[in-house]
């Protein structure tokens, strides 16, 4: 289990211990890779065709990093995450219910078409639902007064110097995780989306989660696991949570 620490703040890592560790890099099964030895440089050439991608789906909507080497190396606190990772987990206005079911869907089809061996030939890319998030109105403040988080901190995109990512915001649970998201300037958020990881996401969790969503009226979705949890639904969540820690004990075994 992967948890770093940054300033005052715990600095967790999403994808690397409870999420499913997808990311939108490519991946080659030895078995299917083309790969042939160029003589006297011991360099492998594979041919791209054969390259796999590791992620089912992304969000086409990454925020953009401030300027001038902002970045967690630099000092400060918050939550560290794989761009692929970015709202792959994810909460949506319950208006966009009837989008969620038929995007799942697609997502569904894309898996049967393009599904080869440990990863996918094509990835299917997301696009902002028709009820944006921002529409709600809901501030930093407002999650964070729902959520009952304490501390709050800065989102940093796991690459070269740790960028800070520009509007970025986390609110970690003690030893469960951490919600994260985008805010305009004027704190009106833009995307929410959850990570786990640490010792007992089970216990603090889904409480806070699905205060949350039903404050607000939030479907949650796992767009990688096809997973959908009402607003308010605390039993939906933690079952979810389970199904994440029972896939991760299975990886790890």
């Amino acid at each position: 289990m992967l948890t770093i620490v940054i300033g005052a703040l715990l600095l967790v890592l999403l994808g690397a211990a409870l999420s499913s560790g997808l990311r939108r890099r490519t991946v080659t099964p030895p078995a299917r890779a083309a790969a042939a030895s160029v003589p006297g440089d011991g360099v492998e050439m594979i041919d791209p065709r054969k390259l796999l991608f590791s992620l089912p789906t992304i969000h086409d909507g990454l925020p953009p990093v401030e300027p001038g080497g902002a970045g967690a190396a630099a000092g400060g606190g918050g939550g560290l995450l794989r761009e692929d990772d970015w709202r792959q987990e994810e909460f949506v206005a319950a208006a966009n219910a009837e989008y969620v079911a038929r995007t799942l869907g697609e997502i569904r089809s894309h898996r049967a078409v393009h599904a080869a061996g440990p990863g996918f030939r094509d990835v299917f890319v997301r696009g902002e639902p028709p009820v944006p998030l921002a529409a709600a109105g809901i501030t930093v403040d407002d999650v964070a007064r729902a959520l009952g988080t304490p501390e709050r901190g800065a989102l940093y995109f796991m690459r070269d110097g740790l960028p800070r990512v520009a509007g970025g915001f986390s609110l970690v649970f003690p030893d469960g995780g951490f919600v994260y998201g985008h805010a305009q300037p004027g704190g009106v958020v833009t995307a929410l989306g959850l990570g786990l990881v640490g010792g007992e996401p089970e216990r603090h969790v889904p409480a806070p989660v699905a205060r949350l969503a039903a404050r607000f009226d939030l479907l949650f979705v796992d767009w990688v696991r096809d997973a959908v949890v009402s607003p308010g639904d605390e039993d939906g969540l933690r079952a979810w949570v389970e199904r994440v820690l029972a896939a991760q004990s299975e990886s790890d075994a």
